[in-house]
């Protein structure tokens, strides 16, 4: 980072943004080809990059240039720079043709692009000058780099809040139960790599001749999250840890053969979860399974012979609805 972008990271961590009407300068052009909202291309563009959109006959010779053209099935971007002296392509292959997902990937690829040219004034050695080009006023280079710097390395985000419904057992002793909760995803920066932590509650059975005995279990379950996106499907898998509490309660069948009682305690175990899901107008449904083992377990019993707990395997299968991004 040169001196003078230091300065303005100093700046911006004292007061914000030093003066909000400097801001670099960019202009997409986008073909016709493309079935894109383009309003919403340029707002989102503008909103990720922090920086001035202005229409291609308005651009001043400094702004940077985005060229959004067709080639085939695929998508060219072109990133034409003065701030840096340099050109840059990337072509995209789209895997929808709904028109708001196509406008969040076009305008997500020109933002990566721009960030990869302006990335270049972090570089010790300054690039070379190139022939051809206006400069762009003073204090624009400093600018474009606080963005490559502050804005190149995604942050992460919350990606989805879920209403979850959910079956699980046996553990040890126990039939199916039933139970729900909420979940809430986000990623690290990445669309592949994130996280998920829920909060569940849930209750079984185990029964003999003598009596039943109800499982009451809250847990909450936090795992990793690698994801292959095939928008607007994806398929997620990774490990993770649950931890909970468990009640116990005995009801006898006959209170003058057996009596009933209640305990209660901490469980806990490894998970592993794979599953998928689908996203529409940041819509999420997801269906997923969980496999675990928990070493630490709540006992009790049903009678003499039918030891039962909140321990050992346990494989839950779920299902969730709501908000994604």
């Amino acid at each position: 980072m040169t001196y003078g972008s230091a300065l303005v990271a100093v700046a911006l961590a004292l007061t914000g943004r030093p003066n909000t009407e400097a801001k670099p300068e960019v202009t997409v052009e986008i073909d016709p080809c493309l079935s894109v909202a383009r309003s919403e291309v340029l707002r989102l563009t503008e909103l990720e990059l922090d920086a001035r959109v202005v229409a291609p006959s308005l651009a001043p010779p400094h702004a940077t240039r985005v060229d959004v053209t067709c080639e085939g099935r695929h998508v060219k971007l072109r990133v034409t720079d003065p701030v840096t002296g340099k050109s840059l392509e990337r072509t995209l292959a789209l895997t929808t043709r709904e028109v708001d997902v196509t406008g969040r990937a076009v305008a997500l690829a020109i933002v990566e692009l721009v960030l990869t040219s302006w990335m270049e004034l972090t570089f010790p050695d300054p690039p070379p000058k190139v022939v051809g080009f206006q400069p762009p006023p003073p204090g624009i280079k400093d600018l474009a780099e606080e963005r490559a710097v502050t804005l190149g390395a995604r942050s992460g985000r919350i990606d989805h809040v879920l209403a979850i419904v959910q079956a699980q057992g046996p553990f040890e002793g126990f039939g199916v139960g039933w139970g729900g909760g909420v979940r809430l995803g986000w990623n690290f920066g990445e669309d592949w790599l994130g996280g998920d932590v829920d909060l569940i509650a849930a209750q079984s059975e185990a029964s003999s001749d003598l009596g039943k005995v109800r499982a009451t279990t809250w847990s909450s379950g936090l795992r990793a999250s690698f994801k292959l996106w095939t928008d607007p499907l994806w398929l997620e898998a990774g490990p993770g840890f649950r931890l909970g509490v468990a009640r116990l309660s005995g009801t006898p069948t006959d209170e003058s053969e057996a009596q009933g009682g209640v305990v209660a305690g901490v469980w806990a175990g490894p998970l592993a979860y794979a599953g998928f899901g689908l996203e529409i107008w940041h819509v999420a449904f997801t269906l997923g399974a969980e496999g675990g083992y928990a070493f630490q377990s709540v006992k009790g019993r049903v009678d003499t012979n039918d030891p039962v707990a909140i321990g050992g395997p346990w494989f839950a299968a779920s299902a969730g609805i709501g908000w994604g991004q």
